[in-house]
């Protein structure tokens, strides 16, 4: 029968029980009445992560100036992955002075909408199970095509050092099932570099309504 308070996401208890390697049922069935010991989810390290549901991913390219062309990088997420993305991590470089856009979108359910050039990424954690590139899909293009709505502009120098564009958890980007978001430079013919990592775990029903 149901308990009260029962908790019915199964993740926090697998992460708890592969921490403290606890055998049995669920150790943390309900949430408690009483006041109890706590581990604060969170704010455990990059390690813990992956006892969380989480997989962590990288990407970098750099595109070479294209007379005439503007330089684009996207991220997207197919609409029937089942996977939330956060992007944690992105900066980019550029060989002349530019603006770099941050496009959104949401029209992006159909097949075939990446830019010329896909990459799979890298996976930094190697006890993931999840096969870079099956879910996020990273992709750039010299060209870059334009799509979505601007949502940030950040202002590059010439050849100057890296410019990073998250540097808080607030400024972390979700990618959810069927939307991009895209980085492209305003100015035509300029060498653009751009990394970025993040971070994917299976959606629950609960986060779904």
């Amino acid at each position: 029968m149901a308990k009260f308070n029962e908790i019915l996401s199964g993740r926090f208890n697998r992460a708890l029980q592969k921490l403290l390697s606890m055998k049995g049922g669920p150790p943390a069935a309900q949430l408690a009445t009483e006041v109890t010991v706590n581990i604060q989810f969170n704010q455990m390290g990059n390690d813990f992560r992956y006892l969380e549901g989480w997989d962590i991913f990288g990407n970098q390219v750099a595109l070479p100036a294209s007379v005439g062309n503007t330089a684009g990088y996207r991220l997207r997420n197919p609409a029937t992955s089942n996977i939330i993305a956060v992007v944690e991590k992105v900066s980019f470089e550029s060989s002349l002075g530019t603006d770099v856009i941050m496009r959104v979108s949401t029209a992006l359910n159909q097949p075939g909408v990446d830019l010329a050039n896909i990459a799979s990424g890298a996976v930094l954690d190697l006890r993931s199970q999840r096969i870079p590139g099956s879910s996020v899909i990273p992709s750039n293009a010299n060209p870059s095509v334009a799509f979505g709505a601007p949502f940030y502009r950040w202002s590059l120098a010439a050849n100057a050092n890296g410019l990073d564009a998250i540097v808080t958890d607030n400024q972390e980007l979700l990618i959810l099932p069927g939307t991009a978001i895209q980085f492209e430079t305003n100015v035509v013919n300029t060498a653009f570099a751009i990394s970025a990592r993040w971070r994917e775990r299976f959606l629950e029903d609960s986060e779904r309504t």
